[in-house]
């Protein structure tokens, strides 16, 4: 049962002792989150039979000059399925009504975001030779570890997406994503570098 808080222009607000219905997010350390990211998207779930996202911005949507507050959002994650018109077009707005009779309980879905203090530093170093021989579309480094869990470093050395044929593309990975359940989203301040005269001497230290 949820008691009313109070209502100011035309909005009502209230708060519930009921864990929420179709999914929740727990964020610890939410200080940590405020510091280090502008925006937070969650994982897709379903309700109603459409996907849905919450979108959390920890110092308030910037975009909409929101400041001193937090900015909760609730979004359509898959507008695919949606039949024409399900949003304003034509500068047109359809009022409405629904009473909805609370049946479902709560399925315990959801995620929870944990945020590192203070993580450990780590290097690693990945040695290429005769780069100027490899062939394959990309390389795969050895599998390292740190702040728990499995990465990996891939290179493309020919380039790839927008930089195909003119570049040379590195990433960080993970390399067991398909172990962890569910897949989870994770925040990583990290920096790639390559060391040497790659041209010249056809190997890179990364």
């Amino acid at each position: 049962m949820g008691s009313l808080v109070g209502e100011k222009d035309g909005i009502i607000r209230s708060v519930s002792d009921t864990p929420p219905t179709h999914y929740a997010v727990v964020i610890q350390l939410f200080s940590l989150l405020s510091e280090t990211a502008e925006k937070y998207e969650s994982a897709e779930f379903e309700a109603g039979g459409y996907k849905w996202k919450l979108v959390l911005h920890p110092n308030g949507n910037k975009s909409k000059n929101v400041e001193d507050h937090i900015s909760l959002y609730l979004a359509m994650a898959d507008v695919t399925s949606l039949p024409p018109g399900w949003e304003l077009v034509d500068d047109t707005c359809e009022l409405g009504a629904e009473v909805f009779v609370r049946k479902e309980r709560s399925t315990g879905k959801g995620e929870c975001l944990k945020m590192i203090k203070d993580p450990s530093g780590f290097n690693h170093l990945w040695k290429i030779e005769n780069l100027e021989k490899l062939d394959s579309d990309y390389y795969d480094s050895r599998e390292f570890t740190a702040a728990g869990y499995k990465w990996k470093m891939q290179l493309y050395p020919k380039g790839r997406d927008s930089g195909t044929g003119s570049h040379l593309s590195l990433y960080l990975v993970l390399a067991d994503l398909a172990s962890l359940t569910p897949p989870p989203k994770i925040y990583v301040d990290y920096s790639l570098r390559i060391a040497g005269s790659v041209p010249q001497v056809g190997k890179v230290v990364l």
